[in-house]
């Protein structure tokens, strides 16, 4: 299996057999395997053998590498094929007045190569370039880069060595072209990092670009043919073209699987930003390291169908369990033996490990149920366990968290080799927003997890009782939300203000002090789905102005009083008018109120009709009412006999009384 880590310094190797206990594929009580203190692993093959610093691990004890010519320092593996060759780099000793370098090297069948050699040959000059072998096939092709001291800033050439030939990779630059760059005008930088038995080659290239900078890509290539697939670097590649390594996200760096065309990045492991794939074996399985939430360092995770920190999937009863922290897996075979490095915490120092994980193959990767309305159930989507290995595998009862929900399950509590059980998987959403889950699959105190997501959009109304009201008088509005969604009103006018958080359903009393339309709103929002802002509108009218006028007594004689008595409703003041001759009652008056008021004589010879008048007005909305009341204003009934005589007898008396006295004048 090809690995992608680069060492850019590296450690000392020792000449030194160690006797560990082997980690056989199908042992799987064994669940650590500390290959010694010290020991820094890169890449393990089909056989179990392993890539290190210091040699190769391989049934129980690490050999080391010969030394180049003239040197003293082991040589280190970073790659191994199904047979043991190996890829890597050593120090060379200084020649040409140059001091020590790491140069690349192969180690085929006993013979360790400088390749480096080749290149001096190649350039025509005496030092070693610097550099490193970093990927094996079957076939024994070798990949790697070296710096190119003859320019300034040392940038890396990527090469292919194959039989004593070393041949310098040309990368197009179309390949830049392809991701929509602007015009490339040279690759100044390539480092591959895996080649796969069809030659297939994963890596990374830097271009420059017409002096604004420059980009670093993942690519694979494959018979001359490039392709880019995105900023970041790809680290390792398998038999079918699959690729692994790092993407550039919107929030960091993603470890990521290339797969028939389709890049699918696996994110993190909980609450990290940066993750990276070093290795991936025949059926997908990927291995690396990720950070994660509070984390001061990373965890090596293992993905497999989902982001599973490795540390978790470590027997409860390991007796290293306690002590090791597993901080990047670098390597994977068909096999499920992983190799990773992690820390002792007893000592603080690093160690390479075995670890043997269950050979459980979990198929597809992370659910994705795209949207279902809150309270609601989408179709299911099935996950396939497959036992791959020679050892029944021990299931425990098989779960998924809020939000989701298993429709129905095939799988017992043990799965036998060779066979296979389904779970299908439902998004049930209980609340709004972009949810996230995990199918879990507990395999011998060890919990797989299958990520799950969905998304849950609000659904929000907000209604009035009427679609038009009374300025002053309470009217209610009543609102609804999906739950798991958080709200605010957003009108300000009314009385009380309908503003500010609010709970997701409710209802509340308002009133308006004026009239016209209003708006009434809610902005109701959940994390990673579009905000809902129901609206509604009502038409508030001004009250209606009323008024009434009446007299008591409503017919008097002439002399007499009555008492008018008026009241208005919605009015700011009254106005009088009508009435007799200087009876006071035309003019402002209050809202409400009486008056009493006394009229003149009547004429002789006929009733007077006087018709009293207010109009009230409201100086908030304009509008007014009108009303009367009549009182009948009689003359004073004539005398005979002893009664009282008329006021025309009077008048002509006091008539024939002044001509008499005049005549006698």
């Amino acid at each position: 299996m090809q690995n992608g880590i680069l060492r850019a310094v590296l450690t000392f190797g020792f000449a030194i057999t160690q006797q560990l206990a082997s980690a056989s594929a199908d042992a799987q009580a064994i669940d650590l395997t500390d290959l010694g203190p010290g020991t820094v692993g890169h890449a393990i093959n089909s056989s179990g053998q392993v890539a290190l610093d210091q040699g190769i691990y391989s049934n129980g004890s690490i050999t080391p590498l010969p030394a180049l010519p003239g040197g003293s320092t082991p040589a280190s593996a970073l790659a191994i094929n199904s047979t043991g060759q190996i890829a890597g780099s050593a120090m060379a000793p200084a020649s040409g007045g140059q001091g020590p370098t790491v140069v690349p090297i192969a180690f085929i069948n006993g013979t360790l190569t400088n390749i480096s050699v080749l290149f001096q040959a190649f350039i025509g000059r005496m030092e070693f370039e610097p550099g490193a072998s970093t990927g094996i096939n079957s076939a024994r092709q070798v990949v790697g880069w070296y710096a190119n001291t003859l320019d300034i800033h040392g940038y890396h050439v990527g090469f292919v060595y194959a039989n004593g030939i070393e041949t310098d990779i040309a990368v197009p630059c179309s390949v830049a072209l392809s991701n929509n760059l602007n015009t490339c005008t040279a690759v100044v930088d390539n480092r591959p990092s895996g080649i796969n038995d069809g030659g297939q080659i994963a890596g990374t290239v830097d271009f420059s670009r017409n002096f604004i900078g420059s980009g670093v890509y993942a690519y694979v290539a494959s018979s001359g043919s490039w392709t880019n697939l995105g900023p970041g670097a790809a680290y390792a590649i398998n038999a079918s073209g699959d690729v692994t390594g790092t993407l550039t996200t919107s929030v960091g760096t993603s470890a990521f699987l290339f797969n028939n065309g389709t890049t699918t990045n696996l994110g993190t492991l909980d609450g990290g930003t940066h993750s990276t794939g070093y290795a991936i074996n025949a059926t997908g399985q990927i291995v690396g390291s990720s950070d994660f939430a509070g984390g001061a360092t990373t965890h090596a995770f293992l993905y497999n169908g989902g982001m599973n920190d490795l540390n978790t999937l470590i027997g409860a009863t390991d007796p290293l369990r306690p002590f090791v922290t597993l901080t990047s897996a670098v390597g994977i075979n068909d096999n499920t033996l992983i190799v990773a490095n992690g820390v002792d915490s007893r000592t603080n120092q690093v160690h390479a490990y075995l670890f043997q994980a269950p050979q459980l193959r979990i198929t597809p990767g992370p659910l994705s149920f795209g949207t279902q309305a809150v309270g609601g159930m989408s179709p299911s989507q099935t996950v396939v366990l497959t036992n791959f290995g020679g050892t029944a595998i021990t299931l425990g009862t098989i779960s998924v968290g809020t939000n989701f929900s298993v429709v129905t399950t095939s799988c017992g509590p043990s799965l036998t080799p060779s066979n296979a059980c389904s779970v299908a998987v439902a998004f049930s959403p209980a609340v709004a927003g972009a949810l996230a889950g995990a199918l879990v699959i507990p395999t011998g105190g060890a919990n797989y997890q299958v990520s799950l997501s969905g998304l849950a959009p609000i659904a929000a109304t907000i209604s009035a009782n009427g679609r038009t009201a009374t300025v002053g008088l309470p009217l209610q509005i009543n609102w609804t939300s999906s739950p798991g969604s958080t709200c605010t009103a957003a009108d300000s006018t009314s009385n009380p203000a309908f503003n500010g958080t609010i709970p997701p359903n409710g209802s509340k009393s308002l009133t308006e002090t004026s009239s016209g339309k209003v708006f009434y709103g809610t902005h109701c929002a959940a994390p990673g789905v579009p905000a809902m802002d129901p609206v509604t509108s009502v038409v508030w009218n001004w009250p209606a102005i009323t008024a009434t006028l009446s007299a008591s007594p409503t017919t008097i004689i002439a002399g007499q009083s009555t008492t008018l008595t008026w009241a208005a409703t919605n009015a700011t003041g009254c106005t009088a008018t009508g009435g007799g001759s200087g009876d006071n009652w035309a003019g402002a008056k209050a809202a409400s109120g009486s008056q009493t008021i006394t009229e003149p004589f009547a004429t002789a010879t006929a009733s007077v009709m006087l018709t009293f008048g207010i109009t009230c007005s409201s100086t908030a909305s304009g509008l007014s009412a009108k009303a009367t009341a009549v009182v009948t204003d009689n003359s004073p009934p004539s005398k005979s006999g002893g009664g009282a005589i008329d006021l025309v007898s009077i008048l002509s008396l006091l008539g024939i009384l002044s001509l008499g006295r005049a005549a006698k004048s």
